[in-house]
């Protein structure tokens, strides 16, 4: 076997032996639910979904102006949600879910870092023209936001907005 088919049969490999990974581009992403290599604890935000149990899917798109598209979701307390969050612009971005002070720790620490955050299960870096997901239980109420956590971005544009509401 000749060395350049070594890099393809990592990621072949890669993909059959764990069935947690999907691939895109270059690179293989862990799924960000309860599948996956991230533990299921509860934050503000929630907790990461069980796909099986997945009601509804939202495409999210975040561009250079540091705005989501759509700007606002509202989602029932107990729903399970897919967000397929897309980035439009030319530069990476942080995406980031939580309650907004939570969020502002954490761009602190960004901020102190000097670098984007370890990926987790709430909190990741979606290279331009890439499109990232999580599976997400919404079983809080209240409002969370989305935002990009680069402080080069910080102020600019708004962050998205999640209303999660008890069921009628």
């Amino acid at each position: 076997m000749s060395r350049s088919n070594f890099p393809a049969l990592s990621l072949l490999l890669a993909l059959l032996c764990a069935p947690a990974a999907w691939a895109h581009g270059n690179h293989v992403h862990a799924q960000r639910n309860a599948a996956g290599p991230f533990p299921v604890e509860q934050l503000e935000a929630g907790i990461p979904g069980n796909p099986r149990k997945m009601q509804r899917t939202w495409l999210l798109e975040l561009g250079d102006d540091e705005r989501f598209e759509p700007a606002q979701l509202s989602i029932p307390l107990g729903s399970t949600v897919r967000l397929v969050i897309s980035n439009s612009g030319s530069r990476p971005h942080e995406w980031a879910l939580g309650t907004p002070a939570a969020l502002k720790a954490m761009a602190e620490e960004r901020r102190q870092r000097g670098k984007p955050l370890e990926d987790s299960v709430h909190v990741f870096t979606i290279a331009p023209g890439d499109k990232e997901e999580v599976v997400w239980e919404f079983n809080r109420p209240g409002t969370l936001h989305m935002q990009c956590l680069d402080p080069a971005h910080a102020g600019k544009g708004q962050p998205g907005r999640i209303l999660v509401q008890p069921k009628p």
